[in-house]
């Protein structure tokens, strides 16, 4: 009888690994072994062992979302707020920066322009609230203004410039740095000036 129930759990297990694997959820199929255990127990219900083992994959799933985003962001490094020293710009405003990396600027389709001397931490600040984006969820994208004109004047030279446009325009939020650090040429301004008109 005992080798019954064996043989029975380990096809029930081989078939739950197999269902895991057609449905996508690699993490229910990780954990549900040990959140089983955990169950029994606990003498928790089917609905509380049910909502753990989702909550397990929903979160690692949000982790590895937040991961991708912040990947395809393609910030320089990866700078984030804990690490910004606000004593390098006094005169700015620390509450001001915080509440820009809670997003809601995003939502309320706002623009955001970071202006002051050279070595203060623009690129720094403009990361760090970019990251902050991604960890919410957001699509982002970092750009220096001259790989963004350069990519711009490539595209239009190859006759994809609609294609990158509207690749572009799916993103939730654009940060542009070193905003006339560099001259460009007449044809680059103006595919600039139309990609922000157009972001506008």
């Amino acid at each position: 009888m005992n080798k019954q129930r064996e043989l029975s759990a380990n096809y029930v297990d081989i078939r739950l690994q197999g269902l895991c694997k057609e449905l996508r959820l690699p993490t229910v199929a990780r954990h549900y072994p040990a959140l089983a255990r955990q169950a029994v127990e606990e003498q928790s219900s089917y609905a509380d062992y049910l909502h753990a083992l989702l909550e397990e994959e929903w979160k690692q799933r949000a982790a590895n979302r937040r991961r991708r985003l912040i990947r395809q962001a393609r910030f320089p490094i990866p700078y984030t707020l804990e690490s910004y020293d606000f004593s390098l710009l006094p005169s700015l405003n620390k509450q001001k920066v915080l509440a820009l990396a809670r997003g809601t600027f995003i939502t309320q389709h706002e623009n955001v322009i970071c202006v002051s001397q050279i070595g203060t931490g623009k690129t720094h600040l403009a990361t760090s609230i970019g990251y902050a984006a991604c960890e919410l969820g957001y699509r982002v994208r970092f750009f220096t203004a001259a790989a963004l004109v350069n990519e711009l004047v490539e595209a239009h030279q190859q006759q994809r410039l609609s294609r990158l446009e509207r690749s572009l325009m799916k993103e939730q939020l654009i940060l542009i740095d070193e905003l006339g650090f560099l001259p460009f040429s007449q044809q680059g301004a103006h595919l600039l000036f139309s990609f922000i008109s157009q972001r506008y």
